[in-house]
């Protein structure tokens, strides 16, 4: 049974992780830790979690020495805790997008993740998704044929749901991306923010792969909006489309459609009832990646990280006005670059 803590337990994802667990059968949430005074209690009685709550998080480390931390925290203090965590003997960590901000914490995240031992997951629960899941199979099998385009897109911007639509984009793909060419409007999310999230917001950037398969990144105000009478809130706006040389397929937070083999179905499903499945899967991943039962995790830290690289790459291009070729090294203050040239 491994054992699991949880740091920062203010935000909703902390709950998301609590229900998953329901579902676990060789893990349980045995501690949880949050700075705030009465949070980390008021979590346990909300979520209905027996475990113990502490106010510091080194204190609950040292005292539970739990196999696996789940770390929800701004992005600023991440690295911080990862070196914690190695440090008390954690195995595997979880930690929620995005890995950084800007450029200078990408380098130096890339100079941890080659000397560590820990095994360490960004928390993409979309990815386990049953329905996308399911739907990427379809790829797989060859069932679309020569895939030619991937439009990804997120109603919210770069720094809250890019990642999220980054690595959708990456995985329908299954190639290495070979160049991006972006621009980006709007600077009000580049404003100091509690959650420490800079993004600006607006994206469009054209990703061009290998085989020359072309994807399409849309984030923030210009994004399509899902048609759906669930989709109330920004983040409510996910979407993917795959289009292949035999059919296409498309999913969102809240449905699904497809035309393969000349046959055309659609369906609807209940986002948190598959996002708490897909954090499941997720967890139960590392716990395999943990005890030898897989080779790797699809959302390991190196290819988070090559997908992190990737959205700052676009934020280079956006002010560079040119393509980056990939993969690519980001300059350290990128997001200072890009707050000046939106002035």
């Amino acid at each position: 049974m491994h054992r699991t803590a949880i740091i920062g337990v203010s935000g909703p994802r902390a709950h998301g992780h609590a229900t998953a667990y329901r579902t676990i059968k060789n893990g349980r949430v045995v501690a949880v830790s949050s700075r705030q005074e009465g949070a980390a209690e008021r979590f346990l009685h909300e979520a209905e979690v027996r475990a113990t709550p502490y106010r510091d998080h080194l204190t609950m480390l040292e005292a539970e020495r739990p196999d696996v931390v789940h770390l929800n925290t701004p992005p600023d203090a991440r690295l911080e805790l990862l070196r914690d965590c190695e440090r008390y003997g954690v195995r595997g960590v979880i930690v929620e997008k995005p890995l950084g901000i800007d450029g200078q914490d990408a380098r130096a995240m890339r100079a941890f993740a080659a000397t560590t031992s820990l095994k360490v997951v960004v928390n993409h629960q979309l990815h386990f998704h049953p329905r996308r899941q399911a739907l990427m199979r379809l790829l797989t099998e060859g069932l679309l044929g020569t895939v030619r385009l991937i439009d990804a897109s997120a109603g919210d911007n770069l720094a809250y749901q890019g990642t999220h639509t980054i690595q959708a984009l990456l995985a329908f793909a299954a190639e290495e991306p070979r160049q991006v060419f972006a621009t980006v409007s709007g600077s009000d999310g580049l404003a100091e923010n509690s959650k420490r999230h800079y993004a600006p917001d607006a994206c469009v950037a054209q990703v061009t792969f290998a085989s020359g398969l072309e994807g399409i990144i849309r984030c923030g105000t210009n994004a399509p909006r899902t048609p759906s009478p669930q989709a109330t809130r920004k983040f409510h706006h996910k979407r993917i489309a795959v289009h292949g040389s035999r059919g296409y397929l498309t999913w969102s937070m809240w449905g699904w459609e497809t035309f393969v083999e000349g046959r055309y179905e659609t369906g609807t499903h209940d986002y948190y009832v598959e996002d708490a499945l897909g954090q499941a899967g997720l967890v139960t991943a590392l716990f395999d990646w943990l005890d030898g039962r897989a080779a790797s995790h699809p959302l390991c830290l190196d290819r988070s990280l090559s997908e992190f690289e990737l959205l700052l790459a676009l934020y280079e291009s956006a002010t560079d006005r040119v393509p980056i070729a990939l993969p690519h090294s980001p300059r350290a203050d990128i997001l200072d670059d890009l707050r000046k040239a939106l002035r």
